[in-house]
């Protein structure tokens, strides 16, 4: 198992147009509402050793991920602001429970 380490505090985000992203599927992230994001030292295979916001949708389908590197997330989502989450703990572990089927190489633990 992996950890994945937060580098910040978790805070809102709103997309400046309607995004569509695909991890463990496909899905959209509208400018109508905010996502909750945060930083981590978690790596895009693609771009190693750049650092990567985690982007977070929850709905009604569940609650779904997508990392992003800085660069792309200064240039297509605008802060809204920093969030407090009651349980922060309990808000990450289930966060980890209900993402566990995205993982393909090895399984995540953010801590």
């Amino acid at each position: 198992m992996t950890e994945v380490k937060l580098l910040s505090g978790v805070f809102e985000v709103r997309p400046r147009k309607l995004l569509y992203l695909n991890s463990g599927g496909p899905f959209s992230l509208t400018p109508k509402k905010t996502y909750k994001a945060f930083k981590t030292d978690y790596e895009i295979v693609s771009q190693p050793g750049k650092p990567t916001i985690m982007m977070v949708k929850e709905d009604e389908k569940g609650v779904r991920w997508f990392p992003v590197n800085t660069s792309y997330a200064k240039n297509n989502f605008d802060f809204v602001e920093n969030t407090k989450i009651k349980d922060s703990k309990e808000w990450l572990s289930n966060f980890n429970l209900v993402n566990e089927h995205i993982r393909t190489k090895e399984h995540l633990k953010f801590v």
